[in-house]
């Protein structure tokens, strides 16, 4: 026969020792275990809905707010940016940030300055960078675009004049025009 009280509980090793606990998980998602002078957090893994920006610069500063549910309020949290390295060679690893707690639906970071461009994705520690897990939101590094120079830099009021722009970390697609 199942009981009810029995599903409340689950077992939990603390440290180096292999010691069987029991804590009450329903209480608001989280439970702190305290055994010998030893203490243990035990929460549920918070679930990342929206990332913004999903795009930064390289050079990093960008304040990203990665907004979801259950987040801890602890000081241990800490994102890892993981490029994709089959796509992103030259991105290198992951790259390991601390992060701040807003509130139980948002934390945030600053990004980092990064060598090159790439796409990948966000994980998420609680815990200081022991155990991590993949929030399931694409996170991109880009290189700042810029104009280096119009050619010609004069032409007549009527139109008509062809300008080449040159650029720098710009891409165009075929048919591209400026507004």
């Amino acid at each position: 026969m199942n009981d009810p009280a029995a599903n409340k509980h689950r077992n939990f090793s603390v440290g180096n020792k292999a010691a069987a606990l029991q804590a009450d998980l329903e209480t608001g998602g989280a439970a702190m275990v305290h055994v010998r002078g030893e203490r243990f957090f035990a929460f549920h893994q918070p679930v990342a809905y929206w990332v913004s920006p999903a795009v930064v610069p390289v050079h990093g500063g960008s304040v990203v707010s990665i907004r979801g549910s259950g987040f801890p309020d602890t000081r241990r949290l800490k994102v890892t940016i993981r490029p994709n390295a089959a796509l992103y060679p030259k991105a290198g690893g992951d790259v390991v940030v601390a992060a701040k707690y807003v509130s139980a639906h948002e934390i945030q970071f600053v990004s980092p300055e990064f060598d090159t461009a790439f796409r990948g994705d966000l994980h998420l520690s609680c815990n200081g960078g022991v155990d991590y897990h993949a929030l399931g939101q694409d996170f991109e590094a880009h290189d700042t675009p810029h104009i280096e120079r119009l050619a010609p830099y004069t032409g007549p009021q009527t139109g008509g004049t062809t300008i080449t722009v040159f650029t720098r970390n710009m891409e165009f697609e075929a048919g591209m025009m400026p507004k």
